[in-house]
């Protein structure tokens, strides 16, 4: 399921709820999202309550480490005028991924992941959602 406006209205209308991926294809809610997880708890930030999970799997030779962080504070996307052009937006997150391969250790960093979705900002929401 791509991360569009119209699909996000379509399941607020259900009353359903959604995590969707924010891709380049929203390049500037996209940005935002990078740019928040990169300043939260930076000083000259405001403070803002992000929610932790690391996990770990194994499996088929490899070893993948994610982080991942969600918030439900979105107050910071009012200026910039992306909270309403996503129904029923309640939290974002961001997840990183870094995979060990082999016994060399092979490190491959993998693209952040940046879902924004109308559950809740815990992550037992987001793992739920994204089957980890």
């Amino acid at each position: 399921m791509g991360c569009q406006t119209a699909t996000a209205q379509q399941i607020k209308d259900l009353k359903g709820n959604y995590v969707l991926a924010v891709k380049e294809n929203q390049p500037l809610l996209a940005q935002a999202i990078r740019e928040f997880f990169e300043t939260t708890g930076t000083p000259g930030y405001p403070h803002r309550t992000v929610h932790e999970s690391p996990t770990l799997d194994k499996g088929h030779g490899r070893l993948e480490e994610r982080h991942g962080r969600v918030s439900d504070e979105l107050d910071w996307l009012e200026p910039l005028k992306l909270r309403e052009r996503w129904a029923g937006l309640k939290s974002v997150a961001c997840i990183e991924s870094k995979r060990t391969q082999g016994e060399d250790e092979y490190r491959e960093a993998l693209p952040d992941q940046f879902p924004a979705g109308r559950c809740g900002a815990t992550t037992v929401c987001l793992a739920n959602a994204l089957g980890r």
